[in-house]
């Protein structure tokens, strides 16, 4: 049976897409198997993030197979090894009602993580009532962190659990706030840290996961540990990761 756990913050220009793709890599690279989607909103960042464009073409799900067999006929297979169920698919998907979506969903051995777009909206709550738990993703600035805090309070209001505090960006302003004054604002342990990297905008630009491109940036490496935390595993880059950083950042 699967977890679906949301990528969740209320405001927009966080990083969600970056991390749900990255984290979700990484999750995959330790052994846990995952598959990706967006929240119904008709956003294509995902497919656009990993070179996907090919997938965005729209097509009606059929009326005479179970949503669950649909879904497992259109999953898409990454040559990282990530599976995602692609934009057009979700916009209907979630139109079938929270409780059919989650049982369908949740008929998959993968876990599922669900890209949420920004706000607090009404669909907001609707995907939530789908998800088991949500991640919560901030940059250490306070209007984001604020926002973010409401996307706590709306989470646990709607009697999940959150899973943990991702600090996404940090070290980009000498001005962001620092992880213990995020904590405070949380009441929860920061469960893990990226930390500002240029290759992450190389990544973008390339259409590949940052793990892809490069395992060893200073971003790969957090997301690895994030990634161990939540599997109760350990992770050391080893005192190598400088030079191989440089190498990959050549290639």
């Amino acid at each position: 049976m699967s977890e679906i756990v949301g990528i969740f913050s209320a405001k927009g220009g966080v990083g969600k897409t970056t991390v749900a793709v990255n984290l979700g890599l990484a999750l995959q690279q330790f052994g846990q198997p995952i598959i990706l989607l967006d929240d119904g909103s008709n956003s294509t960042s995902i497919e656009l993030l990993l070179g996907l464009e090919q997938y965005l073409q729209p097509q009606k799900i059929s009326e005479r197979k179970g949503l669950r067999d649909f879904i497992q006929e259109h999953i898409i297979l990454h040559p990282s090894g990530i599976k995602i169920i692609p934009s057009f698919l979700t916009s209907q998907i979630f139109k079938r009602g929270a409780s059919v979506v989650r049982k369908s969903l949740r008929d998959f051995d993968e876990t599922i993580l669900i890209d949420f777009s920004p706000g607090l909206h009404e669909r907001t709550k609707k995907v939530l009532e789908i998800c088991d738990s949500a991640m919560i993703v901030t940059t250490p600035d306070v209007l984001s962190v604020t926002e973010a805090m409401r996307a706590k309070l709306l989470v646990e209001r709607m009697g999940k659990s959150v899973k943990g505090v991702i600090l996404n960006r940090s070290g980009s302003s000498r001005y962001d706030l620092v992880a213990k004054e995020i904590e405070f604002g949380f009441n929860l342990p920061i469960t893990g840290i990226i930390p500002e990297d240029s290759e992450v905008k190389r990544s973008l630009f390339r259409r590949k996961p940052i793990l892809s491109l490069n395992p060893y940036a200073k971003a790969s490496i957090g997301f690895k540990k994030i990634a161990a935390k939540l599997l109760g595993r350990e992770y050391n880059p080893g005192i190598l990761a400088f030079a191989k950083r440089l190498r990959y950042r050549l290639t």
